[in-house]
């Protein structure tokens, strides 16, 4: 190749890369993060519209412990199922940002705290991290193609709100609450099994202790509220942890505590009851 053919190469070549796109641009990685605040922004406000609006048509999101959704209008639906069971508040930041000719890759984190919309059901604070591509749109503009998020948490088998199994087992545990406020021994009876045993801090007492000494008449309550319920359930068996705070007396004396318990159920004949509970008192 002569001096003059390279010399035209050169130029040809130096012609092209002027007309490709700056590789992270200012303006393409302030227009991004910009995207990636306000999806955080819009999961908070509960815009769904807003949400599924930042990902193409033929997008691709990866979720930690379920399918992948494929499409935009997937991913709208997903969102759209979560958010009817949550509020959250949640927080995006992009944390490196890299930009390719029309492609940008996009690490970073998240924080957020989901309110479940069922009475009872625990606060979930969660954190982690996502990896996401973006592809330039005719118009300049910025989408989603492939999104990948997962949680920094460890993984527990906690049903959704939604799901049926942790509906009737918080419902239960409201159920039982109510009887211990309104000194019911026949709804009590309805909710534990025959075999069922207490342990508040090592003392046990059974189902028909328990019954007797309602019918007797030595609990006084005046007042009783069970929140953070946790639900966690392996086939036929649950366990559901809380928080009771109560104000009462038990034989004439001050009984009101604050206490963290377990409640362990087996679904029996597909009707959940419950066989053993441990208390710990909270000072």
């Amino acid at each position: 190749m002569s001096w003059k053919s390279i010399g035209v190469l050169a130029a040809i070549l130096t012609l092209v890369a002027g007309c490709a796109p700056k590789a992270d641009a200012p303006a393409d990685v302030a227009a991004i993060k910009a995207m990636v605040a306000a999806y955080g922004q819009a999961a908070t406000t509960g815009d769904v519209i807003a949400l599924s609006d930042q990902y193409t048509d033929d997008a691709v999101r990866l979720e930690p412990n379920a399918p992948m959704l494929v499409g935009k209008e997937a991913i709208h639906s997903g969102w759209q199922t979560f958010l009817e069971r949550y509020n959250t508040k949640e927080v995006d930041v992009a944390e490196d940002v890299h930009v390719v000719g029309d492609l940008a890759f996009v690490r970073g984190t998240y924080t957020a705290k989901e309110t479940p919309k069922v009475p009872g059901a625990a606060v979930v604070d969660d954190k982690g991290k996502w990896l996401t591509a973006y592809r330039r749109q005719p118009g300049g503009s910025w989408k989603i193609v492939v999104d990948i998020w997962n949680t920094d948490m460890p993984v527990v088998q906690v049903l959704s709100p939604g799901s049926t199994d942790e509906q009737a087992l918080l419902q239960i545990e409201r159920d039982w609450t109510a009887a211990w406020w309104k000194q019911d021994p026949v709804a009590l009876d309805g909710i534990l099994a025959d075999s069922y045993l207490e342990n508040l801090q090592g003392q046990i007492t059974t189902k028909a202790q328990l019954i007797r000494d309602m019918k007797a008449g030595i609990y006084k309550v005046e007042s009783l509220e069970a929140n953070d319920m946790r639900v966690v359930v392996f086939g036929d068996h649950a366990v559901v942890n809380g928080l009771t705070t109560s104000k009462g007396t038990m034989h004439g004396k001050d009984a009101s505590d604050k206490r963290r318990w377990t409640d362990v159920y087996e679904k029996r004949d597909g009707r959940w009851r419950a066989v053993f509970t441990h208390f710990i008192k909270v000072e």
